[in-house]
Formats: C-alpha cells, structure tokens, sequence
C-alpha cells in the first residue's frame, strides 16, 4: 500500500536582493518551520544562516570574513538577515545556510531554489537581472538558473545535513541595463516521511529557455532555442489506461507490457524542430522497447534507446512535439485501419483478422505457417517488408495493394493484385501493361523525381482518386516529359488532383496516344496544377486523338495550355462540361469541339486557338480572354454565353470578342443564339442566313413567292448544292 506524505513543505529560507550601481542589494532569510507530531515521531528539519560564515569582497580581490569588504558599500546582519548596500560590479557576498535534522524519525527531503520578483518589480526586470549575476551553490555554477529542485535524499535520525554554500557576485562586465533593478532567490526544503512513495528527480529551468523537466518520474530534457528567455517551461503528463486512437490486440501467447503517456508542453512553437530527449522509468530490461506517436491512424515510431544506471532501467526518445505516445516493450508487428485502429504484435494474425474495407499495413517480413486466400477488399501494404509464404487474391475481389517501386508493382501484379495503391515514397517510374487496372492514393504523394510517374499501356483502365505532386523547382525537373502517360483507348481518370508534369515545350501532366475510333476517354471530376508553383506546361495533351474525349467537372490550368491536341483526326470529339480553363486552350484540325456550362480563365497564358469547328453552350469567358481562328472554313457556334460578363450577340461578337491572326477571319462563320438548322429571316440587316439544303429551299421559295424582295440569301454552312434542291 502506498504510503500518505504526512507534511507537506516544513522550511522556507528566502534570500531577496536588489541591486547594482547606486541601488540596494537586500539579501535576507527567514525561516518557517511546520512541524507535525504524531505518534509514530516528529519531522523537523532547521536551517540558518552562519553569520560567522559571511564573507564579502571587492573587484579584483579575494573574499575576507566580515561585513565591510564592498566597494563603498557597507553590509549588515540583524536577525537572521544579511543587508548589502550600494554594491558595484565585482562586489560579491559569501556566506553558508546551516541545515539541522531535528527528526526523530528516518526522513526523505530535497531542496528547491527559484528565482522570483519582489513586490511591486516586474518579472522580466527580475529575470534579466537575475541572469546577469554569477550564482554559486556549493560551488556549483547556477548562473542563469532560474528554478532548481534536487532529488529525494534518504536522511536517517541520526544523519547530519549537509550545509549549503552560496556565492552571488555582481560581475565586473555588467552593463547599465541592470541599473536599478531587483530580483529575489527563494530557498526551499520539503522534509517527509521516509516511509512516502514520492517521485521526481533533479528539475533545472534555465534563463535561457533550456529546461530539464521532471514530472512522475518522467524527465524532459529541454534544448535552448525551444522557448523565450525568461520563458518558465512546464509540463503536463498524465497516463491512461489505455491508448485513447487505437485498440492493442494482445499476443496471447506473450502478451505485450504497455505504457501509455499523454505529455503536454504548453507554449511549444507548432514549427518547432528542436529536439527534445524524454527519459521513463521502467520495471525491467526493456531492449526491444520502442515508443511509438499516435495519430489515431498511423503509429510513428520515435528513435528508442534502453540503458541501465545504478540497477535501475529508463527507456528513452527524442521528439520534437508533444501528444500521447505509447512504450511497447516490443515493436508491433502490423497495423490494421478501419473505423479504428488496431496494432497486433502477430503480423499473420492481423492479416487473417482484417475484413472488407480495413486496410494492412505490415511493419516486419512476414512468413505465413499456412496458405492463404485473400478474398475481403481489404487494402494491403506491405511497406519495406516481405510476405512470404503461400498467399493469392480470390477472383473477383476488388483488394487493394499499395506500391512504392516497380519492383512491388510487379509483386503485386503476379499475385493478381488489380486495385493499385501509390504510396508516399515512390521515387521510380510505375509501368504496367494490360486492361482493368485501377491506380489511385490513399493521401497526397509526393512525387520528387524528375522521371515519369506512372506509364499505363492498354485500354479500360482507370485512374481514380490519385492526389500527387512535385515540390522540385523548375530548375530540377524534367522538361519535356509527361508525369503521366496513358497509352490506350477507354481510359478514364477521375476524382484526381495532381500538380506535376515537364515544364518545357511537351511537357504535360497526362498525355493520351493510342487510341481508336472508337475510343471514348473521360475525364471527371479532377484538378491539375493548381499548385501554379508545380505546375506542367501543358494540363492534358493528346497526339493524333481518334475517338472521344469527355472532361466533365474538372478545373485545369498550367503554366501554358490547359487541353492541347496536337495532330490532325477525323473522327475525334471534344467534349467539355462543367469544367473551368485556365490558360491557352487549343486543338488541331478535323475536330468536332464543344463547351457545355464551362468557364475560361486567366492562367499561364489566356487564350483559344482553335483549328476546328466548336460549340460555346451556356460558356463564360473572362478576364480578357483572347480568340484565335487557325484554318480556313471554321465555324464558331455561341449560344447564352458571356464575355466578361456581356452576353454574346450576333450583332457584337465581332466588336466584343478580341479575334487575333484575322489571317482566316474572312472564312470563319459565327452563329449566335441560333438553330443550326432551317432559316433566319433578318429584317435589320435584310438577309435570310440558311443553315442547310431545306433552309436555302424554304428561302428561295419564300422570295418565289414574293417575300423578302431583295433579301440576300447567306449561306451559314457547308450545303451540298449538287444534290436537287424541290421547291413547292
């Protein structure tokens, strides 16, 4: 049973001084004794200061006994206290505090010395004062030391305490910024019961900000540059039952010894990179122990250590911030995610155990005792680590494994692995060649070699929730690569955010070749380069594109074009809904092009160039956006769309829209809010614009028929005028 401390603190000896050129410097004890008696005996402990001990001294000579060896000052002792006046640098006092047991039972005690503010002085002002003394215990240097707590020490009845020495000088280098200030020294001894369970080891605060903080036995030792000077550190540590973001599952054939710590360090900077050494107390030998962070999803070992002093173990870590961390005496052997997480300390069984949607993550090799069959969806990674052993993926699970190189890919290939996972870490290119498969992230990978990331050879495969990105400069990046190449028909990439790709001339996020007629490659719901400082030069580029391609709710921009297709068709379509543009948008010959409720944008460049006919549906432009016609005979079709914010008309299309290269302005033709079919009498402008054979046949059979005398008949598009045209 734990034993109650019976008294609390029973002396306090307080040591209080102002000084420096001209001011007063007031050094003065008091003691207060809190005594208890109680049938089992008496704790007392005394302490006063030896006036025969003081000493005193002047610049550049050694201490003498007595009172009057001050530069022009003068010292005094009345009762107990010790008064120093008009001290100058190089003056300093010497004297000793003699500590008496009066105990008649065994007793444990400490010492405690802090630095506080008198009344009616600022804490700062008392601060840097205090740092500027040079400050002796026992001729130990606590210079700057502005809080110090020693250890627990036995002390038998019969034990004499060891007196203390102090040594305060003002130094000769001190400068006027000390110049009427004070400060105060306070001196505690805590004497208990030798009987009390009590903890906490040496606790030093330094002026500096450096600390070494002690708490249950828990020690932390604190660097300079973590807090402000004059900034007091503390710490806060409880220990749950239990970890609170996860759910130890016990080895039951050896179970598993935790400790869980939930440290606080108020006022800790979030940017801190500062390392701070931990120190726990342990029952045992402990040299598999590892302390682990949790962030209720993944667990984070930290750099673990195991020693011994003096028969006793600690276990010890370094962070750089605080929460709750966990001390296995062995590292855990795999983690599985769901709704929550679990740690096991037997890889083959959290592997056996995970059900659909968990995800695995193996934290050794791994050697299964027996075969088996994955066929849950579960999400397996196997980090650094080798499963090995007889292991498939049943038909037609849709499980997951995650990938950081070729080599794992290939791994996961030869296992049946469809469903790819891009971890954190790749640094290769992935390439694989086939249908079905699926590439996506579980978290933001960041990709920093200047290398293609992922190359897909073959037709029905997808991309689908893969955040990436670069953080290299431009200087260090590929220039003319793609970070994807999908090199196939019926491909579709969606719900994916990804800023990366070649910064020159060909360089592009995803560039799409090989396809077919009949092709149709969608993309949804993604986002590329916004990340302008990772940016490609292109966003999507196509070479020689047959088929379709759909990009449906996406935003794009780039340090240049947003969507390029490069190479003549004459069977591709573009299909654009939903979807934000920012930068040169631009297409080559034989296109069939359309914008449904899409927006363009300022980015990298901020213009249209197009060398097909195309569709503007329900499409806003903004931000000056430049127009450019590229070939003969285009046709530019504009129905309820806007120019920075002006709706577009036939009437103003050509004053409002900024048309560039007017080298093929004189071939293109513009429809406005008008059907693509029929006729459009005109009355303003006196011409009836046809669209087709039955628009011109309608048209001539009205001015036949003596209507629209005089109108001009406008031929809006291609009409085969060699097939017969039957009026009436």
């Amino acid at each position: 049973m734990k034993k109650k401390v019976i008294t609390s603190a029973i002396l306090t000896i307080a040591l209080a001084l102002s000084l420096l050129l001209g001011a007063t410097y007031a050094l003065f004890t008091s003691v207060s004794r809190n005594s208890i008696d109680i049938t089992s005996g008496k704790v007392s402990v005394e302490a006063v200061v030896d006036e025969a001990s003081i000493q005193t001294k002047q610049l550049d000579e050694a201490y003498v006994t007595g009172l009057q060896h001050t530069f022009g000052g003068d010292v005094e002792f009345d009762e107990n206290q010790v008064v120093l006046n008009k001290l100058v640098p190089g003056d300093g006092v010497k004297f000793t505090v003699q500590l008496t047991n009066k105990s008649n039972i065994a007793v444990k005690y400490r010492v405690s010395i802090s630095s506080v503010a008198p009344e009616g002085v600022e804490r700062d002002d008392s601060l840097l004062l205090f740092s500027g003394l040079s400050f002796k215990v026992n001729e130990s240097d606590f210079s700057g030391i502005i809080s110090y707590k020693s250890n627990w020490q036995d002390l038998a009845v019969t034990d004499e305490l060891e007196n203390i020495t102090f040594e305060i000088e003002l130094p000769e280098n001190a400068g006027n910024k000390y110049q009427d200030l004070s400060t105060s020294i306070v001196l505690v001894v805590e004497a208990i019961q030798g009987n009390a369970e009590v903890t906490g080891d040496e606790e030093i605060i330094r002026y500096n900000g450096s600390a070494v903080l002690n708490q249950g036995g828990i020690k932390l030792d604190i660097p300079e540059g973590i807090f402000a000077p004059g900034q007091v550190p503390t710490v806060e540590i409880t220990k749950p039952a239990a970890p609170t973001n996860f759910v130890v599952k016990q080895d039951a054939t050896s179970p598993v010894l935790v400790q869980t710590l939930d440290i606080k360090l108020p006022g800790i900077a979030e940017d801190n990179e500062e390392l701070i050494t931990v120190t726990i107390p342990v029952d045992k030998d402990m040299p598999g122990a590892v302390v682990y962070y949790s962030d209720g999803t993944q667990l984070e070992p930290m750099a673990t250590t195991s020693f011994e002093i003096d028969g006793k173990y600690y276990i010890q870590f370094t962070t750089t911030h605080f929460s709750e961390y966990i001390l296995f005496d062995r590292p855990i052997e795999a983690r599985v995610v769901s709704d929550t997480l679990e740690v096991y300390f037997n890889a083959e069984e959290a592997l056996r155990s995970a059900t659909s949607g968990d995800i695995v993550y193996l934290e050794k090799n791994m050697t299964l005792s027996e075969a088996f069959v994955i066929d849950k969806a579960i999400t397996l990674d196997l980090g650094s680590f080798a499963l090995n052993g007889d292991v498939k993926l049943a038909e037609n699970v849709k499980a997951r494994m995650v990938v950081r190189s070729q080599t794992e890919l290939d791994k996961a290939i030869v296992l049946g692995f469809k469903d790819i996972v891009i971890g954190q870490g790749l640094s290769t290119t992935l390439s694989v060649t086939g249908s079905g498969f699926t590439f996506s992230s579980l978290e933001e990978v960041v990709f920093n070699a200047a290398i293609r990331m992922l190359t897909i050879n073959g037709s029905n495969n997808t991309i689908d929730g893969l955040m990436a990105k670069t953080t290299l400069p431009d200087s260090q990046r590929f220039a003319g690569e793609y970070a994807i190449m999908i090199n196939g028909s019926n491909n579709t990439v969606k719900n994916s955010v990804l800023s990366m790709g070649g910064t020159a001339t060909w360089g592009a996020t995803i560039y799409v070749t090989g396809t077919t007629a009949d092709s149709v490659t969608t993309f949804s719901n993604i986002r590329l380069n916004e990340i302008t400082s990772a940016s490609a030069f292109r966003g999507l580029l196509f070479n020689g594109y047959e088929g379709t391609v759909i990009v449906e709710d996406s935003l794009i921009t780039s340090s240049a074009y947003t969507i390029n297709i490069d190479g003549d068709s004459s069977t591709g379509k573009l299909i654009v809904n939903r979807t934000t543009l920012k930068g040169w948008t631009s297409y080559s010959k034989g296109y069939q092009v359309e914008f449904n409720d899409s927006r363009f944008e300022k980015g990298g460049y901020h213009f249209i160039a197009a060398y097909s006919n195309t569709t503007f549906d329900n499409t806003e432009f903004v931000e000056d956006l430049g127009f450019s016609v590229r070939a003969d005979d285009i046709k530019f079709v504009f129905n309820n769309s806007r120019y920075n914010g002006e709706s577009i008309t036939f009437e103003n299309y050509q004053d409002l829209l900024p048309f560039q290269d007017t080298k093929y302005m004189q071939s293109l033709t513009v429809f406005v809010d008008e059907p693509t079919t029929g006729y459009v009498v005109d009355e303003s402008n006196k011409e009836i614009r046809v669209y087709d054979a039955d628009g011109l046949r309608d048209a001539l059979a009205l001015q036949m028929g003596g209507l629209y005398s005089g109108y001009t008949i406008k031929q809006m598009d291609d009409i085969d005028l060699n097939a017969p045209i039957v009026i009436g």
